[in-house]
């Protein structure tokens, strides 16, 4: 009979590193993919309160000042553009809100795709109303 003494780790050792990159591949994709969506949902409510308030001189600083109150402390520098279709007469045109954001990854293997960090972005247009 053979010995078969370091067989387990050998077979181990060939398989460990394809198992923590599908591991780490779920996690940095798992963390793009929430990440997105909180980007999507702080546009929407972003541009819910504007549309409220789009006859407010300080538009922008409101809809910017709810957009980074739902977003997580994570996505940093965050960029949000704020414009009328209409500036003249607010309630006849549109409000579109722009969203940027930049996620850090977790691991390395998302970086390899996209490199140390991924923007993110997110458009809404939206009906103004009283």
């Amino acid at each position: 009979m053979k010995k078969e003494n370091g067989q387990s780790a050998v077979e181990f050792a060939l398989v460990l590193p394809i198992l923590l990159l599908i591991v780490c591949g779920i996690l940095d994709f798992g963390w793009l993919f929430y990440n997105q969506l909180s980007v999507e949902n702080a546009c929407r409510e972003g541009a819910r309160v504007g549309c409220v308030n789009s006859q407010d001189a300080q538009l922008t600083q409101i809809v910017t000042n709810k957009v980074e109150a739902i977003l997580p402390d994570n996505l940093d520098p965050v960029k949000v553009d704020v414009k009328l279709t209409n500036p003249t007469s607010p309630l006849e045109g549109d409000l579109q809100v722009n969203v940027k954001a930049e996620m850090t990854t977790l691991t390395p293997v998302l970086g390899v795709v996209y490199g140390k960090t991924k923007e993110l972005s997110y458009t809404v247009t939206i009906k103004t109303e009283s």
